[in-house]
């Protein structure tokens, strides 16, 4: 029977809301028009010529398909999407043209006329935010609920679309914008005219417009559902996966990091300095210590650190964009889950009670700029050369994991702090998706042309993803004891058979040996294959990790005994 969780709250460590809603006027706008922003550009788009769609269907050379990203073993390549954002409204006043062709049956895109790259998930303009997510986001998630590490970054130029589709922007709750027309002008006329016969003329005003603001917002309900991105959709399937398998002994935690002009900053602890902030390794895992982690029970709570992390974040106007993300953020889901005996992911064979600890980095970087079409100056010219010196330490690291004449260069991991987190997802312990958005205008032709090279780059690289699980501490413990009763039966055998012999008559010694030989010898024997059982087993344990340092010191006493004796033997024969 599927236990009942307790209805998700705001959580106590978010600020409270704002007193204003939090709906742009872009986001309104579109909502009072039509149910799907990006279908509606599109409908916009195909009132115009397009010279490219003449071309689709000719007798051009077609490359070969790439195969698509899969798995050899324990290394799986990394999953690449290419998203295509519809011609902004400003776009086609301006008559830009698109140049960009989809061929959806072939995961190909083309840039121009002859330029194609091939990806594992292709989302033209009418694509809808379900789709992205169902088709390469979600396998990501039962994958992180079987304990694998997983990390979604979304890459591309500024204005194309990441942070919407990673579903940081539109955080909004209906609760919020019902307080916002109806609790605070109820409690303003209460202030400013007690006692008054105006006031209840205005209280039942106020009623009337709040009754008709709330049977708009459930309309526009859905719409906000549709809206959503890959963060909120990620953590209700994660929470109804553990609904579904019936798992009651487990932790979620969220953080939420900002990697600022090589600063970091904690969105969910603002008075975080970003010199307590560091980065380490653990046995070949990217740790973050000094970030705050919150623990959760349900969406709504994520939405609300989420939404109060956003406020934080720095964000600003430029040319390109009218509400640019000015830095890099990594959104970490944690979870730890104790399941009882079960099967691991990929294996066919039980085994005992399991600690699985997993991670999921969902990552919005700050877009590429071109300086000169930007025209940035003072301090966003700041902002965007630290943005574009990030992004390219980002595409290095891509360039030598993905270019097979450099297999086995160093990798320059360590040139930006962005690329630091991202060494487990790049190379190392995760399943990895890149979603790269990408204009369709032929303005920014450059700026696709970079991004798609980079996502070709990223399909070769190949990461090494396996199940984080802990082995419980009882039984590690009760596989000591068992040794440590072998080893005192052992030497209490060895101890016997000396002083049986030694004290034996010498005119029956050879009687003793005829008679007691055999099963001594047999004894000894039973008591050697115990013995390195135990030697295997130990070595098994210390190469996995996941013995404390006491335990690892004692195995390696253990061990280095085991050695000696066996050398001891090895001369006495």
């Amino acid at each position: 029977m599927t236990p009942v969780r307790p209805a998700a709250r705001p959580h106590p460590e978010a600020p409270p809301p704002g007193l204003l809603p939090s709906l742009s006027p872009k986001l309104l706008f579109s909502s009072a028009v039509i149910k799907d922003p990006w279908s509606h550009f599109s409908t916009l788009q195909s009132c115009k010529d397009d010279p490219l769609l003449a071309e689709e269907h000719r007798g051009a050379e077609m490359s070969p398909k790439v195969p698509g990203a899969h798995s050899r073993g324990d290394y799986c390549a990394v999953q690449v999407a290419v998203r295509v954002r519809p011609l902004l409204p400003k776009e086609l006043l301006r008559s830009h043209e698109s140049c960009i062709t989809v061929d959806s049956e072939l995961q190909r895109i083309t840039l121009g006329h002859d330029r194609h790259f091939y990806c594992d998930h292709l989302f033209e303009e009418t694509c809808c935010q379900e789709d992205v997510y169902s088709a390469s986001v979600q396998p990501l998630v039962d994958a992180f609920f079987q304990g694998f590490n997983a990390t979604v970054f979304a890459y591309g130029q500024t204005g194309s679309g990441k942070t919407y589709t990673i579903g940081e922007a539109n955080i909004c709750k209906l609760d919020n914008i019902y307080f916002s027309v109806y609790i605070i002008p109820i409690h303003f006329w209460y202030l400013v005219f007690p006692g008054s016969r105006l006031k209840s003329f205005l209280l039942r005003l106020t009623s009337l417009f709040a009754a008709s603001c709330c049977v708009t917002l459930v309309c526009l309900g859905s719409f906000l559902d549709e809206e959503q991105g890959i963060i909120p959709r990620a953590v209700a399937d994660i929470f109804k996966l553990l609904d579904e398998n019936d798992l009651t002994d487990f932790s979620v935690r969220v953080s939420y990091l900002e990697v600022y002009k090589e600063d970091f900053k904690d969105l969910l602890e603002v008075e975080t300095a970003s010199k307590d902030i560091h980065i380490r390794e653990d046995k070949g895992n990217i740790v973050l210590c000094g970030v705050k982690e919150c623990e959760v029970e349900g969406l709504d709570e994520v939405l609300s650190l989420l939404e109060s992390g956003n406020t934080a974040r720095h964000t600003g106007a430029t040319q390109m964009n009218p509400n640019s993300s000015r830095s890099h953020t990594i959104f970490t889901v944690y979870m730890d889950q104790r399941r009882g005996s079960s099967r691991l992911y990929g294996s066919a064979s039980s085994i005992g009670p399991q600690m699985l600890s997993s991670k999921f980095h969902f990552v919005d970087l700050a877009g590429s700029e071109r300086i000169l079409r930007t025209g940035n100056t003072g301090e966003r010219l700041k902002e965007s050369i630290q943005i574009n010196s990030g992004l390219l330490a980002l595409g290095n690291v891509i360039g030598a994991l993905g270019d097979p004449k450099r297999k086995g260069s160093h990798i320059p991991y360590r040139d930006s702090k962005i690329t630091r987190i991202l060494k487990d997802s790049l190379g190392g312990n995760s399943k990895t998706l890149m979603i790269a958005c990408i204009s369709p205008s032929s303005s920014d032709f450059d700026e696709s042309l970079n991004t798609l090279n980079y996502a070709t780059r990223a399909r070769n690289i190949q990461n090494r993803a396996t199940v984080n699980c802990k082995r419980e501490p009882d039984r590690v413990e009760g596989l000591e004891q068992q040794i440590k009763a072998l080893r005192r039966a052992l030497e209490n055998r060895q101890r016997s058979e000396t002083r049986i012999i030694s004290h034996a008559d010498p005119n029956k010694r050879p009687r003793l040996r005829e008679g007691e030989m055999g099963r001594l010898q047999a004894q000894s024997a039973h008591y050697r294959m115990c013995t390195d059982t135990a030697y295997r087993l130990l070595q098994e344990l210390l190469g996995e990790g996941t013995l404390t340092s006491e335990q690892s010191l004692r195995v390696n006493e253990w061990l280095c005994s085991v050695e000696e004796e066996r050398s001891g033997l090895t001369t006495a024969s």
